[in-house]
């Protein structure tokens, strides 16, 4: 695939703003990042539960869709994928048994949209849509790791601005709430969407893009101690990364 620097989404723009270096690494040199158990596991909730949403209903459909999408990869051992998987399968538990009970009508899963704004494409994919009795809109992104975040960090997230702008641009629906759903800790933290936020998010996109026109790869160390790139990053500072 060839690297489009004006094709702009939400993990782009989060590396981009992380490291400029990390960014050039995964998507213009191509190479990948080795996957953490974390990550391993958050892909396999992800597939299970967007197969579940297009198929499933019970809480042996559920599951099924785990085991079939489960991924091996990242682990140090089968001890420690063991452990995860159990997690895991806890966490759906625990899902199915909020979810049992919806009244909403899902809308779209795994949902990508597309739209233009100046030079750049904008692009994403939403885990969930959901329409509700009342007509309303609200978009749900599924957070599967230990974090447990609040209302203010979900009002200044750019990745649930852009999704907003998004549902608005290409299905021209106006989405009335935005959730994210931490499913570690069985809590749902939802905000009313504000159109009035959407040019701060798209000029923050096309402010990011431009530097990434540009050439801008300089390393930021900031998150050198999270990065799956660190012991072998070209950019560290004198053989040793710095902690953040």
């Amino acid at each position: 695939m060839i690297f489009d620097p004006y094709e702009l989404n939400y993990s782009k723009i989060n590396t981009y703003l992380n490291c400029p270096l990390l960014y050039k690494h995964i998507y213009v040199d191509r190479k990948r990042v080795p996957l953490t158990p974390l990550a391993s596991r958050g892909i396999s909730l992800h597939k299970a539960l967007a197969a579940y949403h297009a198929a499933g209903t019970l809480l042996d459909d559920l599951l099924a869709c785990y085991d079939e999408n489960w991924l091996g990869a990242g682990y140090g051992s089968s001890q420690e994928q063991m452990e995860h998987y159990l997690a895991g399968k806890r966490l759906l538990e625990n899902f199915w048994l909020l979810e049992r009970d919806r009244k909403s009508l899902i809308y779209g899963v795994e949902k990508e949209f597309e739209f233009p704004h100046k030079k750049w494409k904008m692009k994403g994919t939403i885990d969930r849509i959901d329409r509700h009795p009342s007509g309303e809109y609200e978009i749900i992104d599924y957070k599967t790791g230990p974090e447990l975040r609040g209302e203010a960090e979900l009002s200044a997230s750019l990745q649930l601005g852009i999704y907003c702008a998004g549902v608005r641009h290409a299905f021209g629906i106006e989405p009335a709430r935005i959730t994210w759903w931490f499913l570690a800790h069985s809590k749902r933290v939802s905000l009313a969407c504000d159109p009035s936020g959407e040019e701060r998010v798209l000029e923050q996109f096309s402010a990011a893009g431009e530097k990434i026109v540009s050439g801008d790869f300089a390393p930021r160390h900031e998150f050198c101690g999270e990065c799956g790139l660190a012991e072998h990053c070209p950019g560290k500072r004198g053989g040793d990364l710095p902690r953040p």
